[in-house]
């Protein structure tokens, strides 16, 4: 029988808001696709989540590496519970582009308000359960279900999912770029790999766009303009994914013009930037045809920037010359280097210019700014808040409290281990001495001849050793110790970078020519020792960027605004756990690294590096009176389809059933039309939280054949498939099956049955009737008279 196919939108369904979530349920088996948030993080959204999540679910697939599709990880994982046996598929720049963007959000609502939505522990966690996927690689999945990633553009690692159990084929299509550009190849020739398929789940977002081939070069021609009116050029991005088109337009542009590059610079300032790009410069495999060529013929990698600098906070923004052009997060302006850059210093200042280069959500800031500019005076004063270095007095009293408290956990240490003294020395003469550890300012010593032993020594809050024995367990035990003032801290060595199949990564190999490769502080390039390995030596080895210590309770301080009419108001933060990313498959998180030979601001890392190990507090701003003088221009290079060319794209498909389930009503509505006057008469277009049933009413059933017909039968291939034809009639059998007999076994039965028999005298005709009812019961009479009308 066919399968039972039921499609459920949780939120993005008839709105203009990015983000998506979309249950997709094919008989028993029940996928997620995409969970989508904004950066505003509003819990209530996920809402719809919570009865799905504990119902529970066989898998989920991630489409694209936003905010938009897979925001709202880290918090299944985190707090709604996600079980680790469900497996999580994107593709392998998903999976990495994806945890920078929540990185990155994540650093920007850290340090503009009191944030515990999600940690980056979560982040981590939920990132680790992806399974990495390749194009056009087929997935066994629960319930025999198959699904296959093709590619959709628009965001590297992008991915059309095609799902098929035996006749059914459902095909989940949002968010698709057909265009050819710079870092990508466009989903131009996916319908090629999937045509004609049962289901087809679009979105409708961009369909009333028209189409413009001059985008780019008024963008430009707008940025030009600016700068040499002496104003600065603030272009609103998010964090690892449109950003990387931008800022490759950006370098190919200043190198076209040397003139412009002497000039005037440009920056990306972002958390995780220098990251996101080290993990674009391992992802040319999943760039475009152009790109995968230059590198394959002459070792060009088109992240290797030689005007675009990438920095990480905006003290280095503000150490560069204006004018200026600064690419940084978010595009909403509610948060981050966007918004306090916006209302510091370009906001009140004529010359500069404000580019937004995506579709403005509805609600934020960036839709205000660009639909009701004239209209923000009038309401609220606005607020952004940044988290600065505890100084002067504030800075003395909180290293008071340190030491106070190092102090005491010492004592106590020390008042452990006096009260077992006596079993330490007993222990220690059946034992040999071990090792010595310094007790720290006091210059005491402990002397413990085992791991054993010094769990004995400091106590039962101690985890004990042995080899069941957990990484979180030495890690509690080792960093007990260094605030008791009995270990020093120490840190490990970064292993050589490796790549997705854990081989090193050996840069003279890619080295062409006089090339010296990178080399680190003006040193020697890397070496390579017998085991072609990488010198350790010249690895680089920053520390683990680690959130700095909040300060405490009573901390106030009143900073002068820098816009015009600005006040300041000043909270304090209590005391906290600190969160610092963990180490990934894929490397980690760490504080600024050396940046490329190319970044002129890779001085400013270690002067910068010292201040984020300093006490910090959060100091709000707020703007009273809103003078908005900059200049706003919106420039669409979101990378999505136009209206002409998605229309296209699904009738090129050529579906038989089309399921909308994001875009506004508007947007909605028009496709509708458009595909009805296309005789297309399956079209389903649900609001949120609305089950739509669109399983296929063809007569499909499954028929139980025996071997001597199957060895009648000629198969032929067809796609995926292999067909026979095969005369015959059905009936049900005593065990409910159906069965297919053949034509000629049929025809010998109707023989039978018309063949004219001599009437019988009434003796006769007793004996026979008895002899029939031992032979033929009424259920095989009215079995002969089913088949006759199940006759294909």
């Amino acid at each position: 029988m066919a399968s039972s196919v039921r499609v459920t939108p949780l939120y993005g369904a008839r709105t203009s808001a990015p983000p998506l979530c979309t249950v997709l349920e094919i008989d028993d088996a029940v996928f997620l696709l995409d969970c989508g948030w904004n950066d505003r993080f509003d819990i209530s959204m996920l809402d719809p989540l919570r009865p799905v999540i504990n119902r529970g679910i066989d898998a989920v697939f991630l489409s694209h590496p936003d905010l938009a599709h897979v925001g709202a990880l880290p918090y299944l994982v985190g707090k709604l519970g996600l079980s680790a046996s469900v497996p999580v598929y994107a593709t392998t720049p998903v999976q990495i582009l994806g945890q920078m963007f929540l990185y990155d959000a994540h650093q920007h609502r850290y340090f503009s308000e009191e944030f515990d939505t999600f940690t980056l522990d979560d982040v981590d966690e939920a990132f680790e359960r992806v399974r990495p996927v390749k194009y056009q690689q087929v997935i066994e999945l629960a319930q025999n279900v198959f699904a296959t990633a093709y590619p959709a553009g628009h965001l590297l690692g992008g991915s059309i999912w095609k799902f098929q159990k035996e006749s059914e084929e459902i095909v989940y299509c949002v968010d698709v770029n057909h265009r050819r550009e710079r870092l990508l190849n466009g989903c131009a020739s996916t319908p090629q790999l999937i045509n004609k398929p049962s289901h087809l789940i679009v979105g409708a977002s961009g369909v009333l766009t028209a189409p413009s081939q001059k985008k780019e070069t008024d963008l430009w021609a707008a940025v030009l303009e600016t700068l040499r009116a002496g104003g600065d050029v603030l272009m609103p991005v998010d964090s690892a994914g449109r950003c990387l088109e931008l800022v490759l337009a950006a370098e190919e542009f200043w190198a076209a013009h040397p003139d412009i590059a002497s000039l005037y610079p440009i920056v990306f300032a972002q958390h995780v930037g220098i990251h996101t790009i080290e993990f674009a410069h391992s992802l040319i495999e999943w760039m475009s045809d152009a790109i995968v060529s230059a590198f394959d013929s002459k070792r060009e990698n088109p992240f290797r920037f030689r005007h675009v600098q990438v920095v990480h906070g905006l003290d280095q923004v503000d150490s560069l010359p204006s004018p200026k052009v600064v690419l940084t997060p978010l595009p909403s302006l509610d948060y981050g280097f966007s918004r306090v850059l916006f209302l510091q210093r370009i906001a009140a200042d004529p010359r500069a210019l404000v580019l937004m280069s995506d579709r403005p959500e509805p609600g934020t800031f960036a839709f205000r700014l660009a639909v009701e500019k004239d209209k923000l005076r009038q309401r609220e004063p606005l607020a952004y808040a940044e988290r600065v270095p505890l100084q002067g007095e504030e800075l003395e009293r909180w290293q008071r409290e340190q030491e106070r408290a190092r102090l005491v956990g010492l004592e106590l240490g020390l008042d452990a281990i006096g009260t077992r003294s006596a079993h330490v020395t007993a222990s220690a003469a059946e034992k040999p001495l071990g090792t010595r550890i310094e007790a720290g300012a006091g210059g005491d010593e402990l002397t413990s001849p085992d791991a054993a032993l010094l769990h004995e020594t400091l106590g039962p809050d101690f985890p004990t050793t042995g080899e069941e024995e957990d990484e979180d367990d030495i890690d509690a035990r080792y960093q007990a110790l260094v605030r008791a003032g009995l270990l020093l801290p120490h840190e490990e060595l970064e292993p050589p970078p490796q790549d997705a199949y854990g081989e090193v990564i050996n840069p003279v190999s890619y080295m062409i020519g006089e090339d010296p490769g990178d080399r680190v502080d003006g040193g020697p390039p890397f070496e390579v020792d017998d085991d072609n390995r990488i010198d350790q030596r010249f690895l680089d080895q920053d520390e683990a960027m680690e959130q700095v210590p909040r300060a405490g309770d009573g901390y106030e301080q009143t900073l002068d605004g820098r816009a015009a009419g600005t006040q300041s108001l000043t909270t304090s933060r209590a005391n906290g756990p600190q969160h610092s990313p963990s180490n990934t498959n894929h490397g980690t998180l760490t504080g600024e690294r050396a940046a490329s030979t190319s970044d002129p601001g890779r001085e400013d890392v270690s002067s910068n590096r010292n201040s984020e190990t300093l006490p910090t507090k959060l100091v709000r701003h707020l703007v009273v009176d809103l003078a908005i003088r900059c200049s706003i221009r919106n420039f669409d290079m979101a990378g999505l389809a136009d209206g002409r060319s998605l229309r296209q794209l699904i009738v090129s498909i050529a579906p038989q059933r089309v399921i909308i389930i994001h875009g506004s009503d508007r947007e909605t509505d028009a496709l509708a039309e458009y595909l009805e006057k296309k005789n297309f008469s399956r079209i389903f277009a649900p609001r949120a939280r609305e089950l739509m049933d669109v399983s296929s009413d063809t007569s499909v059933y499954r028929i139980k054949l025996d071997d001597s017909l199957l060895r009648q039968c000629f198969w032929r291939r067809m796609q995926d498939y292999e067909m026979a034809w095969f005369d015959g009639y059905i009936f049900h059998d005593d065990d409910g099956q159906m069965r297919l007999i053949s034509a000629e076994h049929r025809e010998e039965q109707t023989r039978a049955e018309q063949t004219p028999q001599a009437v019988p005298d009434s003796a006769w005709l007793a004996a026979r009737s008895d002899e029939l009812s031992t032979k033929t019961s009424p259920r095989n009479i009215h079995q002969v008279w089913s088949f006759h009308r199940l006759y294909w």
